[in-house]
Parts: C-alpha cells; structure tokens; sequence
C-alpha cells in the first residue's frame, strides 16, 4: 500500500484560504477508475445458502454484529469493495457481477468459516465480515489470501479495510463502522489495497465530512485521529482549519503551531498560521510568515498569491506585482490574481499593463465586477470610446450594485458625456452607499441651478 501523504487544496473558509491536506487521490495505476463496482442487492442473492452469511439469517449484517460483540472481548471487522476494472477488463453487465459476487461470496464465506466469522452486506456496495475473537494480523492475512484467490479465478480485485476491538476508547458498535473508513482509506490506493484503521483513515473520515460542511463532526474525527497518533502533521493541520474556519482563532493558532513544531518545514501550517495572523489584524506577522512559507514551497498557487495582496495592502506595489506574476505562473487561469495585478499596475500608472491585466481577469471570470468597473475607468483615462467604458461600468454594477465605487466611476463617465441627470443619480446612489461624491453632486446641482436662471 502506498499513500502520498500530502496533497494540498483550499478550505470552504468564506473569508480566507486555509490549505488543507490530504492522502493524493491521483495514486492508482494507470487506467484504475474509481468508485468501486455496485454489488447485486441482497434480493438477488436470496436463493443462496452460504453457511457464514447473514443473508441466511434474514437479519441486518450490522446487527448481527451488534450482538456478537457482546460476547467477544476481541474481535476485528472487515469492510471490502469490488475495484472498477480498467479498459481491458471492463465493469460486467449485471449477470456477469452477479457471477462475480458469488464468486467472491464463496470464498467469503469460507474465511468466515474458518475464522467463525459471519458475512454481509454493509451498503449497496460493500460487505463486511465480522471475525470473533480474531487479532487484525490474522484478519489482515486472511484477506489477502481470499484477494489472490478471487483475482486468480476472475481477473477482478477488492479493497478492504480492517478494525479491530479493543482500541482507545471505542465502543463495539463503531468497529464495524471504523472498517468502512479503513476501507475509505484503501480507496485512495492502489486497487486490491487492505488497510488497518488508523490516523490517517480518520483524516480521511474528517476530511469527508468537512467538505460537506460539518466541521464539529471533522473535528472530534480528528480529535481521535490524535488520540491513535499525537504526532501526525497533518491532522493538527486539519484540526487547526476547522478551528480557523470556526473563527477559534486561538486554538487554530495553536494547532498550527503543534503541526510546525512537529515538523518545522511543514509549509501548510505556517501558511495557515498566516492566515489567523491576517484574521487578528497583524498583516506584518502574516507577510513574514507568507515569506516563510514561500521559501520552503514555491509551487502552491495561494502562498505567492497572499504575499502579492499584503504586499498590496502595504502599498509595494512593484514588489505586490512580482508576487503575483509568480502566482499567475502556478494557476493561469486565476482571475483574482489577474485583478490584483491589475490594481498594482494602476496604482503605479502602468495604465496599459493594469488594462491588459484586467482584460485577463474578466476573460477568466466574466462576472468580475471590480475589473470590469476598473476597465471603465481606465479606458476613460486612455481616450477610448466613452460608451465602451460607460458599458463596463453598468455591467460591474448589474454584478454588484450596492459598491459606491463603481456607481461613482459610472458618474464620472456620464458626467463626462454631460449626462447630468444620469451623472447626478450616479453620484447620489455612490453617496448614499458611502462613497463620498458631495463634490461632483453639488457641481452638477450648480450648473443645473445656473441653466435654469
């Protein structure tokens, strides 16, 4: 089994960029396809009369199980998927899965004889064996013997996962449950992978459900990923996003700070560490931190990104430029950056390289209303056809109407045009949303006063 342990992408955080991490999900062998192959339902296997299965019994496989443990004060459970085959042996039609399956199902079923086992199904697309008094060592070998043999016989390979009882504090009823996030975590492997339940399955179970927005669930998985393993990296990391996202600043600071003191190159953390700097208004902490980051990981898009907008902020704009010409590298595609290479170059009157950054920006993301306002401006600057510029700046306002920026920018080119009494509505709507336009108001409510004398 291999497991790249880190791969990086943004968290849900709607206020700033947490890196995440995560086991790469890009490891199977070429021509591998996941989700796993759906198994027959249990309907269809009704005529069957496999000795070890729950399906003879008529009662729920997890159940069953249930009741079982009551008597064992050992016992591991097993949690298995038929892989998706490749372009050369392609997912059967259902008769064929049906065949398949049976296949598996024998020899299934005498494992669990031979382990005093029972079998059935967890899900519509797994099974699970529940083996007595049974340590993981010999379930773990006992599964990989019925792999080599299933895989002899039709050419076809599953995945399992395996948890065991007694473990920390775990109650019976989980360890089957436990199986199945092992069995999540074989997923992101090689097919025909067996995995013991560990930390890093429960990275995987939080992950899960973090990215389904449930971030107190994320945590107690990763709390206990903690309790099976104090010194993973990138759980601390995990945790501290959660706790970041939450707005726990304090505690995401100081998992951020266990994961860096684990491991002092871990960029994800200091990164992160950034971020809650930024988010309690130290900026000068978060920049140095962003460096920090930078110089050890020069290849994840958001590190030279953030470094380009604080830079920004400060007012270095040609260092602000550098860094997110750097950015653009990594993500070419990022309208953002484009945007803020944009504001940069308009600030240090590169008025042709701001429009072209802009262009960039919208091109990539056509409802960017901050580019296409600060299109307007700027082609109103350079001379172009006014009713161009007046088009860009109506469309930042259909985008975004309640910025009094953009209203005032379409003031000043309706105002330009002797539009007054478009100007005026302009002016007074960016006034009345907080941006100050008294002096153009009260010019036009001049002239207009003038005129009419």
């Amino acid at each position: 089994m291999t497991v790249t342990p880190k791969r990086i992408y943004r968290s849900r955080s709607s206020s700033q960029e947490f890196l995440f991490s995560k086991p790469d999900t890009r490891c199977y062998k070429p021509g591998w396809q996941r989700p796993s192959v759906a198994l027959p339902s249990p309907r269809q296997m009704k005529d069957t009369t496999f000795a070890n299965s729950c399906l003879v019994r008529k009662e729920p496989f997890a159940e069953s199980v249930l009741q079982r443990t009551r008597a064992s004060d050992m016992f591991c459970a097993v949690a298995l998927r038929i892989d998706t085959q490749n372009d050369a042996n392609p997912c059967p039609n259902s008769q064929a899965l049906l065949a398949i399956f049976s296949e598996l199902a024998q020899h299934i079923d005498a494992m669990c004889g031979q382990i005093n086992g029972i079998w059935g199904f967890c899900d519509a697309n797994t099974l699970g064996c529940f083996a007595p008094d049974q340590p993981p060592d010999t379930a773990l070998q006992a599964v990989k013997d019925v792999q080599k043999h299933f895989l002899a016989a039709t050419g076809f390979s599953f995945s399992a996962g395996v948890a065991e009882f007694p473990q920390i504090d775990f109650e019976p009823r989980l360890v089957l449950q436990n199986a199945c996030k092992a069995l999540d975590h074989a997923q992101f492997c090689e097919p025909s992978s067996v995995v013991v339940f560990d930390a890093v399955s429960l990275n995987i179970s939080g992950d899960k459900l973090y990215q389904n927005d449930d971030i107190e669930g994320a945590i107690l998985e990763f709390k206990t990923a903690l309790q099976l393993d104090p010194f993973n990296v990138n759980v601390h990391n995990s945790l501290g996003v959660c706790y970041g996202v939450l707005g726990q600043l304090a505690k995401a600071q100081e998992a951020f700070a266990t994961s860096s003191r684990l491991d002092p190159k871990e960029t994800m953390a200091i990164y992160n560490n950034g971020l809650v700097h930024l988010l309690q208004n130290n900026s000068k902490r978060a920049l140095e931190l962003f460096l920090e980051a930078y110089s050890l990981d020069k290849d994840v898009f958001e590190i030279p990104f953030q470094i380009g907008k604080q830079h920004l902020e400060m007012g270095h704009h040609n260092e602000a430029a550098e860094f997110l010409e750097k950015a653009i590298q990594l993500n070419p595609m990022a309208a953002v950056a484009y945007r803020l290479l944009g504001q940069c170059h308009a600030c240090a009157e590169r008025e042709k390289d701001a429009i072209k950054a802009y262009k960039n920006a919208v091109k990539y993301n056509p409802n960017d209303a901050a580019a296409l306002s600060a299109l307007g401006c700027l082609f109103e600057k350079q001379g172009e056809n006014l009713e161009i510029a007046a088009l860009f700046c109506r469309q930042s306002i259909d985008i975004a109407p309640d910025v009094g920026l953009f209203h005032f920018r379409l003031g000043k080119l309706y105002y330009k045009q002797n539009q007054l009494d478009d100007a005026l509505n302009a002016f007074n709507t960016a006034q009345n949303l907080g941006y100050d336009s008294n002096a153009y108001i009260s010019k036009i409510q001049a002239d207009q006063t003038a005129k009419a004398s």
